[in-house]
C-alpha cells in the first residue's frame, strides 16, 4: 500500500470530540469565514498561535485535504503571508517529531502537515522537511520525502542521493515514494506532463502523458534522469526497479535500448517475486529482438552512466 493517510484512532477520537463543540457538528471553513472577525486571525504577537489553532482543528478533523487547503487559501485572502502558514505547519510538525510513538493524533496532525507543506511548495519549510525524512516512523518519512521533492523539484537530486545511497536511514518504501514523486520532473524534463507521467507510474494503467520532446539523457541538462538511470543499476527492490525501467523507457529511447538497461532486465528477470519476474521477462524477450548494432551504451554519454 502506497504511503499515505487514513485517520488513526487518536485522530478518530478527536472527531468525535470536536463533534460536541457548539452545532454539533465539527466547523467548516465556510463557519469560520461567516464568523468575519479580524481578531480570528490576528497577525501580532498572538497571530501565530491563533493561526496554528486553526490549523490543529482542521488537521485533526480532516478526512478530506481539500478542507484544509479551503482554510488555507481563506488564510491568505485574509492577509495571512504564506510563511507564516508555513512556519506554523512546521511547528506541527516538530511537535508530532518529539511526541511519542504511540501518540498516533500527533503522528496523524504531523503527517498532514507534511502533506500540506509539499501542497503549499514553500522554500521555507525545507529544514523541517530534511529533519523530518530522517523520523523512525515510516509513515512520517515517506510524507516529508514526498514534500522534499515538491518543493524542491529538480533541485532534489542531492536530496534524493542521500535517499537512494543511505540503506541505513531508508528503506525500499522510501526510494519507492521518492521515484514517484522525481517521476514528475524527469517528465518536465522530456517535455512530457507531469501529472499524467505520475499518474501512469503510480496506477501501472494505459494513461495519455503526450510525446517526448527531447530525449533527457542526450544531452547535459536533465539531472533527474541522470539519477535515475544511475539508480536503476544499483536497485534492487523489484518494485522500484520496475518503476524506474517504466519511466525510463518512457522517456528515453537511449535508455530504452541500452546494454546498461539489458543488465537489469537479466538481473530481475530471476527475482523470487513473481510480478516483477514476469514483467523483466516478458522486456527481456523484447530486448533481445533489438539487433546488437542497435544497442546503445550509456556509458558513453558526457555523465558516464554505467
Amino acid at each position: 500500500m502506497k504511503p499515505g493517510s487514513g485517520i488513526a484512532a487518536g485522530a478518530i477520537i478527536a472527531i468525535a470530540v470536536l463533534a460536541l463543540l457548539p452545532g454539533g457538528c465539527l466547523p467548516t471553513v465556510a463557519d469560520h469565514d461567516a464568523k468575519s472577525g479580524a481578531a480570528d486571525m490576528l497577525r501580532g504577537e498572538d497571530g501565530e498561535t491563533e493561526l496554528k489553532a486553526k490549523l490543529r482543528l482542521f488537521l485533526s478533523a480532516v478526512d478530506n485535504p481539500f478542507i484544509v487547503r479551503d482554510y488555507i487559501a481563506s488564510a491568505e485572502r485574509r492577509g495571512i503571508p504564506r510563511q507564516q502558514i508555513v512556519q506554523a505547519l512546521a511547528q506541527l510538525v516538530s511537535e508530532g517529531l518529539q511526541a511519542p510513538r504511540n501518540d498516533r493524533l500527533a503522528l496523524n496532525l504531523c503527517q498532514n502537515s507534511l502533506s500540506n507543506l509539499g501542497y503549499l511548495g514553500h522554500p521555507s519549510a525545507v529544514p523541517v522537511l530534511v529533519q523530518a525524512s530522517r523520523s523512525r516512523d515510516d509513515n512520517i518519512r515517506s510524507n516529508a520525502i514526498m514534500a522534499y521533492v515538491q518543493v524542491r523539484g529538480a533541485d532534489s537530486v542531492g536530496f534524493a542521493r542521500e535517499v537512494i545511497d543511505n540503506k541505513r536511514d531508508f528503506n525500499d518504501l522510501d526510494r519507492l515514494v521518492l521515484y514517484e514523486q522525481l517521476s514528475r520532473c524527469t517528465a518536465s524534463e522530456a517535455g512530457l506532463d507531469p501529472d499524467a507521467f505520475q499518474l501512469y507510474i503510480m496506477v501501472e494503467k494505459p494513461v495519455s502523458f503526450g510525446e517526448p520532446t527531447r530525449d533527457p539523457l542526450e544531452e547535459k541538462g536533465a539531472p533527474v534522469a541522470e539519477l535515475l538511470a544511475e539508480a536503476i543499476q544499483k536497485e534492487r527492490y523489484p518494485d522500484c526497479a520496475k518503476d524506474l525501467d517504466r519511466m525510463l523507457c518512457a522517456v528515453s529511447g537511449l535508455y530504452k535500448t541500452s546494454i546498461q538497461r539489458e543488465r537489469v532486465l537479466r538481473r530481475f528477470a530471476r527475482s523470487r517475486a513473481r510480478e516483477a519476474r514476469t514483467y523483466f521477462s516478458a522486456e527481456l524477450t523484447k530486448f533481445l529482438q533489438i539487433p546488437k548494432e542497435k544497442r546503445t551504451d550509456l556509458g558513453s554519454l558526457p555523465r558516464q552512466i554505467q
